[in-house]
């Protein structure tokens, strides 16, 4: 009882308001080029046996982006491929459901985890095993950022090819197909992140949308007529798509946006050496 006093006025002191906050400290932040299997090996080399007395390493990847969420185990652990610096990687969060988790495709995050080697049938692939996900605080400059160049471009500015945000044929086919399929009621609500994470699933793995890109195609709906757009300046960016029933043929390639996009959108020419 004497202890049980002690201890209980000790932790009143300590933590007030009687809240306590689990802190994770990481070991540094590292970037998607350095993540290596040859870097997984030197660590498991240098640092294990890891315990109690001597934690893995912990790692920081600052604005990555979630481009699919799996349950493993029954659904009690999380596989997430990630996409940063151009290149994919797989997680694992265990004990942590897909449900439980804080995001989903197209998010932007920051994972805080542990680098390892995954050994199975004879083949080792680098591992990385998550301690926390939470919301990139590179997001919101990297969105205004993208704003700025879209209303760039809407108002009339030079942008370049190699930027891809000039809308291809089968992208806009790819939207107007994924609003088809969601307004069976005649309408359709989508966020900016659901549209992307949307988008990029009808894409092999490794091409993406972007929002500036995204945002064109909703522009060049808008202005055809091929749907009723309606636009909030909401954080997220929630748009309403309503179908419309057209007499004639829309022609979206030869339309009055479109044609000046193309005409906006010039090669990069490179200097001489």
């Amino acid at each position: 009882p004497e202890f049980r006093r002690r201890i209980n006025e000790y932790a009143n002191e300590v933590f007030s308001d009687g809240e306590t906050e689990i802190v994770i400290e990481a070991d540094g932040v590292i970037t998607a080029d350095a993540m290596t299997l040859p870097l997984a090996e030197e660590l498991c080399r240098v640092v294990e046996p890891c315990g109690a007395g001597n934690p893995s390493p912990l790692f920081v990847l600052e604005g990555a982006t979630v481009t699919a969420v799996r349950g493993v185990g029954g659904g009690k652990h999380c596989r997430i491929t990630i996409e940063a610096g151009g290149r994919h990687f797989t997680a694992m969060y265990f004990n942590i459901s897909p449900s439980e988790l804080a995001c989903d495709g197209g998010d932007s995050v920051d994972l805080l985890f542990g680098i390892g080697v995954n050994r199975y049938m004879g083949k080792k692939e680098l591992q990385l095993i998550v301690e926390d996900v939470r919301p990139s605080a590179l997001a919101s400059a990297r969105r205004e950022s993208e704003k700025k160049v879209l209303n760039d471009i809407l108002s009339g500015g030079k942008f370049f090819a190699s930027d891809g945000y000039l809308p291809t044929r089968r992208d806009l086919v790819n939207l107007y197909g994924i609003i088809c399929e969601l307004a069976v009621d005649g309408s359709a609500t989508l966020t900016d992140k659901y549209a992307l994470y949307l988008l990029c699933t009808k894409l092999p793995e490794r091409e993406r949308v972007g929002y500036v890109k995204y945002r064109l195609m909703v522009e060049i709906f808008a202005a055809t007529g091929i749907f009723k757009v309606r636009k909030s300046d909401c954080e997220d960016g929630v748009t309403s798509f309503e179908t419309v029933e057209h007499k004639t043929k829309i022609d979206i390639e030869n339309s009055e946006l479109f044609t000046r996009l193309k005409a906006q959108c010039v090669e990069r020419v490179k200097e001489d050496t």
